[in-house]
């Protein structure tokens, strides 16, 4: 083993496979990956008699504090002149627990949804219409006080309440009312950085592989510092750039992949493929690798996107696919086709039909792309109908027709042979309708069994099926 030097020290070890070595992950591992749940107790408004003045002792004192330090009752702020303590006394509010999920990585501003649910015990009769106001949101448990943590986020915004119900419940109103949703009600305040741990302290190797992370990935516009920032010789900051706010997994993956040297990208390249082909069970670390490589190592697997066996053409096309190499777009699209189509190659299984439509989603502007995944809104297979209406929607195609409803949600028109309504209850909210639908007016909705079943008056004219399907995103 080498002898360490008096700069040098070992924190840990870290045993990777050979297809791994001289990579950013045979030397580091990342800290702060993962999801962060966040709490708060925030005041819904506008209940119209429907909220409750009753609340814990600790939780009102909280939540006068917070009314007072954002200016309520304070007229020159703009806000109701109303005391805070003549508010909370009224009916027309109630204090609420707001909780939401940061995503790993996240940037300052990302927006993420939140749910909003009444004080057990409160006596709130129902939420449906109110509008939080601005409450802050910290990590760990709900607490008030000096023992509180950190803030992370903070939400506001108009309460969702969720309109489907299940038939076999008893009561009338089946509807649960104490709970609901902000969409995109979440806003993180500052950036939630990740960090890489040294495997060994040394100054020189963190500064190899800061400066290897920041040529592959250089400071993009609206990025305010470097991608890697060495903070000592044993721990590195990372900040998830402007382009994969989006998919921060990705981002940490291809830093995980990056060589620490960045000289000879083919010739990494080829030493890549070579181990693949002797272990095809490294398939997916192959495919990393290559794509942290970047576009110089995409003549070094072209050929691979007809090889025989299934995990060695899989990994060449998922890296080919998100090196944008248009050579993928054939060979993607005979993998996103119906299996009685490809026949018994083998290339229609679900899984990897569902991939395939995925990875052409996300590559550039391509005609033949839009035009293969068309035929897919046909397909027998529902999850396959979803994934190429995802995908056509984020290719923007002009088969996909949008009409915004009072800017609180989306309505969009897809032609398809098989007659189907998709619902979107995170991020924007959306309803999908698939082919032609006929709906009669005084009409109600329930989910049930993942079915969508519809109700008219008799007499009414309408398109009704147990069998579409209702998908809730």
């Amino acid at each position: 083993k080498p002898k360490l030097d008096a700069l040098t020290s070992r924190n840990f070890t870290l045993d990777v496979e050979p297809i791994m070595r001289g990579t950013v992950a045979s030397e580091t591992v990342v800290t702060g990956f993962a999801p962060t749940v966040v709490r708060g107790y925030g005041l819904v408004v506008g209940l119209h008699g429907n909220g409750s003045r009753l609340m814990p002792a600790d939780v009102r004192a909280h939540i006068l504090r917070e009314m007072t330090r954002r200016g309520v009752g304070n007229p020159t702020m703009n806000m109701p002149e109303i005391s805070p303590e003549k508010l909370l006394d009224t009916e027309d509010c109630a204090v609420v627990i707001v909780e939401g999920v940061i995503p790993p990585g996240a940037p300052k501003g990302t927006a993420f949804d939140v749910r909003v649910f009444a004080v057990p015990g409160s006596g709130t009769t129902s939420l449906e219409g109110g509008r939080l106001w601005t409450t802050d949101l910290r990590p760990g448990p709900l607490v008030t006080g000096n023992r509180q943590a950190r803030i992370l986020a903070e939400s506001a915004g108009d309460v969702f309440i969720n309109p489907f119900v299940e038939p076999n419940a008893t009561r009338k109103d089946t509807v649960n009312r104490l709970s609901g949703r902000i969409l995109n009600g979440g806003a993180v305040k500052s950036d939630m950085l990740l960090r890489l741990r040294m495997a060994t302290t040394s100054h020189a190797r963190a500064e190899t592989i800061q400066s290897a992370i920041n040529s592959m990935f250089p400071r993009e516009p609206g990025q305010r510092d470097e991608t890697a920032r060495g903070r000592s010789g044993d721990a590195i900051d990372i900040a998830v750039p402007p382009s994969y706010h989006d998919r921060p997994e990705d981002f940490v993956n291809l830093v995980q992949h990056t060589p620490m040297l960045v000289e000879a990208p083919e010739q990494t390249a080829m030493y890549v493929r070579r181990a693949l082909l002797a272990t095809p069970g490294m398939a997916e670390a192959a495919s990393w690798r290559w794509r942290s490589i970047g576009k110089k190592a995409v003549p070094m697997f072209q050929d691979l996107y007809a090889y025989p066996e299934e995990q060695v053409r899989l990994a060449a096309l998922v890296a080919g696919a998100n090196l944008n190499d248009p050579l993928t777009v054939q060979p993607l699209l005979a993998m996103a086709a119906s299996p009685t189509a490809v026949g018994a190659s083998g290339l229609g299984d679900p899984k990897n039909r569902l991939t395939a439509i995925e990875l052409l989603s996300h590559m550039g502007m391509n005609p033949a792309i839009d035009l293969g995944l068309r035929p897919l809104l046909d397909d027998p297979d529902v999850d396959v109908r979803l994934a190429a209406f995802d995908a056509l929607e984020r290719r923007m195609d002009p088969l996909v027709s949008t009409l915004t409803i009072d800017d609180k949600f989306d309505l969009m028109m897809v032609p398809s042979s098989k007659p189907m309504i998709y619902i979107a209850q995170t991020g924007r909210p959306k309803i999908v309708v698939f082919g032609e639908i006929r709906l009669a007016d005084s009409m109600t909705f329930q989910a049930w069994s993942n079915r969508l079943m519809m109700k008219a008056d008799p007499g009414a004219v309408s398109w009704a099926d147990a069998n579409s399907g209702l998908t809730k995103g």
